[in-house]
């Protein structure tokens, strides 16, 4: 699967309001959160800037 059908998956169920993981792949995902120590949340992407060139 490529990034872009991944996204598109992703929004397209968000749209829809449906979980676009089932319950093993969030527990997987809340795992690497752990290891990769990342406390970011959706809301947080409202406060990403991107480099200015």
């Amino acid at each position: 699967m490529t990034p872009g059908y991944l996204i598109e998956g992703i929004a397209l169920h968000s749209f829809e309001n449906k979980p676009a993981f089932s319950k093993e792949t969030l527990e997987k995902i809340k795992q690497l959160k752990t290891v990769y120590d990342l406390d970011w949340t959706a809301e947080d992407c409202h406060r990403f800037k991107e480099d200015e060139k």
